[in-house]
C-alpha cells in the first residue's frame, strides 16, 4: 500500500507552487502593471478627468481620488460617496453602461466597498458591470470594429477580469461552487471566441453552434470534431488572463475537493495552450500539473479502497471497481510524467531553441480508462523544472511500488537536474525521499493509514 499523507502533501505543495510558477508571464505582467499604475495614477489624477469626462463628473471624481490617497488620509468612505455621486452624474449624462468611463467608476466603487469590507455590495457592483458587458456582447455593437477598445475580444477580456473579481469575492464568502460557475462561463466566452475565429478563417460559421471540449477534441454539437489551427492571434488580447483564470479555476476545484473537474479543466487548458502557442516550458509544467492531479485522485481512491477492504466480502464489487479506477488514474499520471521526461533526451541532445516537439497528454475518459493525444508545441529554454519535477514524481511512484533501484536512479537524476537550476525546494524533497528509500531497504516500508 502507498503511504498517503506524506506523498499527497508533497504533490499538493508542488502542484500549488508550480501552478504559480507555470505562469511566468503573470509575474512579468504584474511588474509591468505596477509601473503603469505608478505612472497611470498620476496621469489619471491630473489629466484623465480633463479628457474623458464632462467637467461636473471630473470634479466629483477628483474629490474621490484625493480622499482615497494619502492626501485624504485614505478616507475610503468619503471616496466611495464621491464615486457614487460621479456615477449618478455619468448616468444623467447618458454615458453608456458598458463604456470604459462608466465601468471605470463602478470598479472604483467596488474597490472602495472591498476596502470597507462591504463584500456583498462590492459583489453586486461587479455583477452589474458583468451584466453590462454581456448585454453589449449580445448587441450589434460587438461586431463593429470601428473602436478596437470596444470590440468583442476586448469586452470579453474585461468580462473575464471582472468575473475573476466576482469569483474571489465569492470564494471569500465560502461560495466556491458559485465562483466556479462564474469563472467557467467567462472562460467559455474566451475559448469559444478563439475557436470560432479559427473556424471563420477556414470558412466555417460557428455562430449559435454548441461547442464541447472532450478528451482533447473540440466537438460541434457533441459529435463532429473540428480542426482548430494553432494561432496565438486567435487568443488575443486575453491570452494571459485566460490561462491565469484557468489556473485559478483548477486551484478552486482542488480546494473544493472536485478533482475530476480540476483534471478536466487542466486537460482543456493544455489543449488551449497548444492552440494559443504559449511557451513550451509552460505547457510542460502544465502537463506535470495534470499528472499531479491524476496522482492526487489515485490517492483519494486508495483511501476508499482501504475502507472497502475492511468491509469484505460485502463491498467486494465496489472494491474491484475502485481498484481498477485507481490504477487507471495512476497509470495516466505516470504517463503524464513520462511524456515530460521523454523531452529530456531530445533537449539534452539538441538544446535547440524553437524546434518543434510533441508531448502526449493523458487523462481519464468517461469510462475511467486512459485517453491520450499528441499535442505539438515549440520548445524553449524553460523546460528544466518540469522535467526535474516529473522525474521526481516517477521516482516517488517507483518507491511506492517497492522498485528501489528504479526509484533511486530517478531520484538521483532529479538531484542532478534540480542542482543544475538551483531548485532548492525540490533538492530538499528529493534528499528526504532518498533517505526514506534507504530506510525502507533496511527495515521495509512503514505503512501509514489513510486516516492519518
Amino acid at each position: 500500500m502507498w503511504r498517503h499523507s506524506r506523498r499527497l502533501a508533497i504533490f499538493r505543495r508542488f502542484y500549488s507552487y508550480h501552478r504559480r510558477k507555470e505562469n511566468v508571464w503573470e509575474s512579468r505582467l504584474f511588474m509591468a502593471s505596477i509601473a503603469s499604475v505608478i505612472a497611470g495614477s498620476v496621469s489619471w489624477y491630473y489629466f484623465w478627468p480633463h479628457h474623458t469626462f464632462s467637467t461636473p463628473v471630473a470634479k466629483i471624481l477628483r474629490k474621490g481620488l484625493k480622499a482615497e490617497s494619502d492626501k485624504g488620509d485614505f478616507d475610503y468612505k468619503s471616496a466611495l460617496e464621491s464615486y457614487k455621486m460621479g456615477l449618478r452624474q455619468a448616468k444623467e449624462e447618458n454615458i453608456p453602461e458598458w463604456s470604459n468611463e462608466y465601468t471605470g467608476i463602478q470598479l472604483k466603487i467596488a474597490q472602495m466597498m472591498e476596502y470597507l469590507h462591504d463584500y456583498g455590495s462590492a459583489l453586486l457592483m461587479y455583477k452589474q458591470i458583468n451584466s453590462a458587458y454581456l448585454t453589449f456582447l449580445k448587441s450589434d455593437l460587438a461586431e463593429d470594429d470601428a473602436y478596437p477598445e470596444l470590440s468583442k475580444p476586448y469586452i470579453i477580456l474585461k468580462n473575464l477580469r471582472v468575473s475573476v473579481k466576482i469569483a474571489r469575492v465569492l470564494e471569500r464568502s465560502n461560495q466556491t461552487e458559485n465562483a466556479l460557475k462564474v469563472l467557467k462561463h467567462a472562460m467559455m466566452l474566451c475559448s469559444n471566441y478563439a475557436i470560432a475565429k479559427s473556424a471563420k478563417a477556414q470558412g466555417k460559421d460557428l455562430k449559435g453552434v454548441k461547442l464541447v471540449i472532450e478528451n482533447n477534441r473540440i466537438l460541434v454539437n457533441n459529435n463532429e470534431e473540428i480542426k482548430v489551427e494553432r494561432n496565438r492571434e486567435n487568443w488575443s488580447p486575453f491570452t494571459f488572463e485566460f490561462f491565469n483564470a484557468s489556473d485559478y479555476y483548477v486551484s478552486l476545484c482542488t480546494a473544493y475537493g472536485n478533482l475530476e473537474e480540476a483534471i478536466r479543466e487542466r486537460q482543456r487548458g493544455l489543449l488551449f495552450m497548444v492552440l494559443a502557442q504559449v511557451p513550451g516550458g509552460d505547457i510542460l509544467l502544465s502537463q506535470y500539473n495534470l499528472g499531479s492531479l491524476l496522482y492526487m485522485k489515485a490517492e483519494q481512491l486508495e483511501s476508499l479502497e482501504l475502507k472497502y477492504r475492511k468491509d469484505l466480502p460485502r463491498r467486494q464489487e465496489k472494491l474491484e471497481r475502485t481498484v481498477t479506477t485507481k490504477n487507471n488514474y495512476l497509470s495516466a499520471a505516470t504517463e503524464c510524467f513520462e511524456t515530460v521526461r521523454e523531452m529530456a533526451t531530445s533537449l539534452d541532445q539538441k538544446q535547440k531553441k524553437g524546434s518543434t516537439n510533441a508531448v502526449r497528454t493523458s487523462g481519464i475518459n468517461e469510462n475511467n480508462s486512459i485517453k491520450s493525444k499528441v499535442l505539438w508545441f515549440q520548445v524553449d529554454q524553460t523546460t528544466d523544472d518540469s522535467i526535474a519535477l516529473s522525474t521526481y514524481a516517477l521516482g516517488v511512484i517507483k518507491l511506492h511500488g517497492g522498485m528501489y533501484k528504479e526509484a533511486e536512479d530517478l531520484l538521483k537524476e532529479t538531484m542532478r537536474r534540480a542542482s543544475r537550476t538551483n531548485y532548492t525546494e525540490l533538492i530538499q524533497e528529493t534528499q528526504r525521499e532518498l533517505g526514506k528509500l534507504e530506510q525502507e531497504r533496511k527495515y521495509g516500508p512503514k505503512l501509514v493509514s489513510a486516516s492519518k
